[in-house]
């Protein structure tokens, strides 16, 4: 039973995800997605940097879920939920560069 407690928590985690990446593609104006930062980034064209912005934040919520599997259905302890739990970091870490690429991409000069 807790094992499909956790997978429903995942699967609803991986649907805020592409809502969140849905509506960051809808913004008129241009999102910030890091949430230290109190300034608006300077981008010449709004509606193509929140275009690519939504798709990396679907695309990184849909691939939680292929990380996030092993976690819940392999045996504890097993090599499955190791590396499931080690991708986890380097998720994270590509989400922000990949963020900060496009931002870079699409950044005023």
């Amino acid at each position: 039973m807790g094992k499909y407690i956790a997978l429903g928590v995942i699967i609803i985690v991986v649907i805020i995800f592409i809502l969140i990446g849905i509506s960051i593609s809808k913004s008129k104006k241009p999102v910030q997605y890091m949430s230290n930062v109190s300034k608006l980034p300077d981008v010449k064209d709004v509606k193509g940097y929140n275009k690519e912005l939504g798709k990396v934040f679907i695309y990184f919520g849909l691939l939680l879920l292929p990380i996030m599997s092993p976690l819940i259905f392999a045996p504890e302890h097993s090599l499955g939920s190791i590396v499931s739990v080690l991708l986890i970091m380097p998720w994270v870490i590509g989400l922000i560069v990949i963020c900060s690429m496009v931002e870079n991409k699409y950044k005023e000069k």
